[in-house]
């Protein structure tokens, strides 16, 4: 509707005259992306993902599972998020599966969230001797092209046919490197990047 939307640490800021003035509309949350689609605002925090469907004058928890959100996005007429891992390190040690990411779908316009990630591919946490770092698939990007799904993980990129259902690596990877998607028209691309520290 013409309307800037500002995510900050302090909350979302809202302008309806190109940014002369500015008003908070949502507080005490640090909002780190917000996305729209089908007249939904859905913005990341460190707690979840907060919905508006009033242009951002209203905002209330949708996806809250105690971890904080990578990215949301639109594809194909369904919301896409994908969180980050969970835990301090003590506990990642004592309990690898806090350490996996997860990919989840909303097909209600952000109302409701269900996994799709749980047969991507099996966790698995180890420390090695020389490395001494932390090693386990983490869900980096996800993209849709046609009715087929495309998820990349560290240790490479999966494709589905069903919604996240069932899942088959097109593409393995290895080593500190992961992929992100950009589509145009009905080519996907996977673009290679660094994602170490």
């Amino acid at each position: 509707d013409g309307s800037i939307l500002l995510s900050t640490d302090k909350g979302i800021f809202k302008s309806t005259d190109s940014g002369v003035n500015w008003r908070q509309v949502c507080a005490d949350i640090g909002v780190y992306k917000i996305i729209l689609g089908n007249g939904v605002l859905l913005g990341t925090t460190n707690k979840g993902l907060i919905r508006s469907t009033d242009s951002g004058e209203h905002w209330e928890m949708t996806l809250e599972d105690g971890r904080s959100m990578r990215t949301v996005k639109y594809l194909g007429g369904r919301f896409y998020a994908i969180s980050n891992w969970s835990g301090t390190f003590k506990e990642v040690m004592a309990n690898p599966v806090l350490y996996s990411n997860r990919l989840s779908i909303s097909e209600d316009n952000g109302k409701t969230w269900r996994r799709i990630d749980e047969n991507l591919t099996p966790i698995r946490f180890t420390i090695t001797a020389d490395e001494s770092k932390m090693k386990a698939p983490s869900i980096n990007d996800v993209e849709q092209l046609g009715e087929s799904l495309f998820c990349s993980m560290d240790n490479g990129i999966f494709k589905s046919n069903d919604l996240g259902k069932t899942w088959k690596m097109v593409l393995p990877n290895a080593g500190r490197q992961s992929f992100q998607f950009a589509v145009s028209g009905n080519v996907i691309y996977a673009v290679l990047v660094f994602s170490g520290c």
